[in-house]
């Protein structure tokens, strides 16, 4: 958020915008920035839950598991995550105006052809690599391989939706990001008790493959549907 902020007043430098407008998109962003903190609250909140199972239906190793291979395929996702940070203060300008829509759009593309290459590059190199990576903290961490492709799986499933999240976070929708956030919360604690007693720790990260999906989707049609940006993998496929 921070690194949003900055690059937002550089504005001079990146856009040409009326003055009126500037202030218009400073105010949007510092309310988006309230329903970002109380999205990361929540998500937050999700790791605390899923812990919570780890711990009281497995043990500590479980946990220890989990929480590393979540930080190693989160690299997965990394190129979107500065993407998003990079053009969360402009986002509102583009989608309310026509003329504007069509570059978004286009720069989307762009975005996403990037994306998707650093993305697939870092998940092949973990799921080729993933034991040699995870035995870099012990020995006994090689047995965690599987966790570390299901999530993997997750993080890369989350780059092919792109920046939709933090569209609908600079737009009026952005409390509708927040109610899909407690879904997703509910969807953590309501499977991954019968996914533990199946899987194991591996259930929690499937718990975690299905949400992201499904929130994904969601969100994707939402922003679809509501401004005629497609911020997914579908944008490209006629380039491939």
């Amino acid at each position: 958020v921070i690194i949003s902020f900055l690059i937002f007043n550089c504005k001079k430098y990146l856009f040409n915008k009326q003055k009126s407008k500037i202030i218009h998109y400073r105010k949007s962003w510092v309310k988006a920035s309230f329903v970002a903190f109380a999205i990361s609250l929540t998500n937050y909140a999700i790791g605390l839950v899923d812990n919570y199972f780890l711990i009281t239906f497995l043990n500590t190793t479980s946990v220890s598991f989990y929480n590393i291979c979540y930080k190693i395929s989160a690299f997965i996702s990394f190129g979107l995550i500065i993407f998003s940070l990079t053009i969360a203060p402009f986002i509102q300008g583009y989608v309310n105006d026509k003329h504007d829509k069509v570059i978004f759009q286009s720069n989307v593309n762009e975005f996403i052809k990037i994306n998707f290459i650093f993305s697939l590059i870092l998940f092949s190199t973990i799921m080729v690599m993933g034991e040699e990576i995870l035995a870099l903290f012990g020995a006994e961490f090689k047995n965690a391989l599987p966790v570390l492709k299901v999530l993997s799986l997750a993080h890369f499933l989350r780059s092919l939706f792109g920046p939709v999240n933090i569209i609908l976070l600079m737009t009026n929708l952005k409390n509708h990001l927040f109610y899909i956030t407690i879904i997703k919360f509910v969807m953590h604690l309501t499977l991954n008790y019968p996914l533990i007693s199946l899987f194991g720790t591996v259930g929690v990260c499937i718990s975690e493959f299905l949400s992201l999906g499904a929130v994904g989707m969601y969100c994707s049609y939402v922003c679809y549907k509501r401004f005629k940006i497609n911020t997914s993998i579908t944008a490209i496929i006629w380039f491939f």
